[in-house]
């Protein structure tokens, strides 16, 4: 079986304090416990973006505001790309 020459590696994305912000993770389960955590310190959660296959899954409260973040999110997955060399 052939292994990539990277791991897959998985972004949490999150409002705090009117800034969006970004939070590396070497799994979905420990992306998944960084929003959680973020969420208790009172952050709002946005979703998890994985690298490798360039999906992101929103995680918000209120879904119906999943068009009101869509422009930032594809800024922010886009720079994540090009900080990684995959860009489009």
């Amino acid at each position: 079986m052939n292994r990539t020459k990277f791991a897959t590696r998985y972004y949490s994305l999150y409002i705090f304090n009117g800034e969006y912000c970004t939070r590396s993770a070497s799994s979905y389960l420990n992306a998944v416990e960084d929003l959680e955590d973020v969420a208790k310190q009172g952050a709002e959660p946005l979703g998890i973006y994985d690298l490798h296959d360039w999906r992101f899954d929103w995680k918000l409260k209120d879904s119906t505001q999943q068009q009101q973040y869509q422009d930032r999110v594809l800024e922010m997955t886009n720079s994540l790309r090009l900080k990684h060399g995959e860009a489009l």
